[in-house]
């Protein structure tokens, strides 16, 4: 059996950034990073990041092992976050979505996901 991960195990990312001071809800004023996610079923017309589900996004899309993810938040972030939030589009509908909550919550980093 192979080791490479397949896509479907891949997690189509479309920016990683921060880390910024989180200005709202139960986390407000704690040091975040944020993972936007590629893809939404439910085409908001308020939506802030249309970008991550209408198309004209598609080539900023990169897929990424949990462990991708992971590296590229530490290459960014160094060690100043203790909260990534997982935003998108929809990350809920990411079946590999467990894979990076389980690795982050590995670390002791506190996650949100915002749909």
């Amino acid at each position: 059996m192979s080791s490479i991960p397949s896509q479907a195990t891949r997690i189509p990312v479309m920016e990683i950034f921060g880390p910024t001071v989180q200005g709202e809800g139960m986390v407000i004023g704690q040091k975040t990073m944020f993972v936007r996610t590629a893809g939404c079923d439910y085409r908001c017309s308020w939506c802030d990041s249309a970008f991550t589900w209408d198309g004209t996004g598609k080539d900023q899309i990169q897929k990424m092992t949990a462990e991708q993810v992971w590296e590229e938040l530490r290459r960014v972030g160094g060690s100043r976050f203790s909260h990534v939030t997982i935003s998108g589009g929809n990350p809920a509908l990411l079946a590999s979505l467990d894979g990076l909550v389980n690795l982050l919550r590995e670390h002791d980093i506190r996650t949100a996901v915002e749909t």
